[in-house]
């Protein structure tokens, strides 16, 4: 779980990363759109993934 969640997590760090280094303003207009949408979807596959774990883990001991 905590390894899934630092996978969803990094892209979008990189993104953000990445758009904080573009110089034009459009450019960086367009890369905010673009990563906002990225990661919007990595929200949803990361809330599928928090979903599916914690129906599972009636079926495991708590760590």
């Amino acid at each position: 779980m905590y390894i899934a969640s630092v996978y969803l997590v990094c892209p979008s760090l990189f993104f953000i990363v990445n758009t904080l280094f573009i110089t034009s303003k459009r450019d960086r207009q367009h890369a905010y759109r673009r990563q906002a949408a990225h990661i919007k979807r990595l929200n949803g596959i990361s809330m599928l993934i928090i979903r599916i774990s914690s129906l599972c883990n009636f079926t495991r001991p708590n760590e």
